[in-house]
C-alpha cells in the first residue's frame, strides 16, 4: 500500500509540473498578447505617457514574473494547506496539550512573512522602474549609435548607462539581501520549536502522562504544518515583485487610448 501510494505521489508530482507549466505559459501568451494589441492601439500621447522602454518591460519581464507566481501557485499555494491541514489534525490527536507551540511557532512564521513583504513591496516598485530606465538608456545608445560615434561621446554614453546599471544593482543587492535572510531564520525557527516540544515533552515524560513516541510523532507533525507554512512563505518571496508587475500590466490594459476610431463613423 505505501509502495502504491508513493507511485500515485510520483505521478501526481509529475502532472502537477506538467499541468502547472501549461497554464503558466498559456497565461503568459493571452497577457503578452492583449498587453500587444493595446499598445498597438495606442497614440504619441500615450505612447509617451509610459515611454516605450517602460512598455518593452512590461510586456516581457512584468509578463515573466506574473508566469513565474503563477507556477508557483499551481504547485504549491494548493498543494501546502493540504499537508498542513493534515498535519495539524494528526498534531491534536497525538497530543493537544502542546498544540500552542504550533499556535506559536505558525504566528511567528507569518509576522516575518508580513514584515519582508512590507519591507521589500516598495523596493520591488523602485525595481522595475529602474528596470525601465535601463532599456531606455540601452535603446537610446543602440539607436543614436552613429550619431554617438560622429560626435565622439561614447565615454559620456558609457557613464549613462553604467549609472543606471549600478542603480538597479543596488536595488537588487538590497532586496536579495533581505529575502536570502529569510531562509537561515525559518531553519532557525524551526529547530527552536523542536527544541521546545522536546523540553515541554521531556516534563510529560518525567511525569508519566506522555509516551516518548507520542512525542516523536507529535514533533513529525508540527514539521510537516511548518514546511507547509514555509512553502507559502517561499511563494509570498516572489509575490511583492509579480503584485507590481501584474499592476504595471494593469496600467496598460485599463488605460483608454486618448484616439480611439469611433464605433460608428460617419460616412464622408
Amino acid at each position: 500500500r505505501m509502495l502504491g501510494l508513493a507511485l500515485l505521489s510520483a505521478l501526481c508530482a509529475v502532472a502537477v509540473s506538467f499541468l502547472g507549466s501549461r497554464i503558466s505559459a498559456g497565461l503568459g501568451r493571452d497577457l503578452r498578447g492583449r498587453v500587444f494589441r493595446k499598445v498597438a492601439s495606442f497614440s504619441a500621447a500615450d505612447m509617451e505617457h509610459f515611454s516605450t522602454a517602460s512598455l518593452i518591460t512590461r510586456t516581457t519581464n512584468d509578463v515573466q514574473q506574473v508566469q513565474q507566481m503563477v507556477v508557483m501557485l499551481v504547485r504549491i499555494v494548493c498543494y501546502a494547506p493540504i499537508i498542513g491541514i493534515g498535519g495539524i489534525i494528526y498534531a491534536l490527536r497525538a497530543n493537544s496539550d502542546m498544540a500552542w507551540i504550533i499556535a506559536v511557532g505558525v504566528g511567528l512564521m507569518l509576522l516575518v512573512v508580513l514584515i519582508l513583504y512590507l519591507s521589500t513591496m516598495p523596493r520591488f516598485r523602485k525595481l522595475q522602474s529602474l528596470l525601465d530606465r535601463l532599456n531606455l538608456v540601452t535603446r537610446e545608445i543602440l539607436t543614436g549609435l552613429p550619431v554617438i560615434r560622429a560626435f565622439s561621446t561614447q565615454k559620456k554614453e558609457e557613464e549613462r548607462f553604467d549609472g543606471a546599471s549600478r542603480a538597479l544593482m543596488k536595488t537588487q543587492l538590497f532586496v536579495n539581501r533581505v529575502m536570502s535572510g529569510m531562509m537561515p531564520l525559518m531553519s532557525l525557527m524551526m529547530n527552536a520549536i523542536t527544541v521546545t516540544i522536546l523540553w515541554f515533552g521531556a516534563h510529560g515524560v518525567d511525569a508519566g502522562s506522555m509516551q516518548v513516541g507520542a512525542i516523536m510523532a507529535f514533533i513529525q507533525y508540527t514539521m510537516q504544518i511548518i514546511m507547509a507554512f514555509l512553502m507559502i512563505a517561499m511563494v509570498s518571496v516572489m509575490l511583492p515583485r509579480a503584485s507590481v508587475a501584474l499592476g504595471r500590466i494593469d496600467e496598460v490594459l485599463t488605460r483608454e487610448p486618448s484616439l480611439a476610431s469611433p464605433d460608428a463613423p460617419k460616412a464622408l
